[in-house]
């Protein structure tokens, strides 16, 4: 697994905003939604890998 950053790396808690990728390259959250275990959260400026 990789974490890749965004704009920004923190949200206001402090918090990391990351997008986490397989090894093969892809979003780990696509897999967990379409899998039913959670919902999709877009926290803006942070939508380069919301598409």
């Amino acid at each position: 697994m990789k974490l890749v950053f965004d704009i920004e790396r923190r949200d206001d808690y402090g918090l990391w905003l990351v997008h986490p990728l397989t090894t093969d390259g892809h979003l780990l959250v696509i897999r967990m939604f379409e899998q039913g275990l959670g919902p999709l959260l877009l926290t803006p400026p942070n939508d380069n890998y919301w598409r």
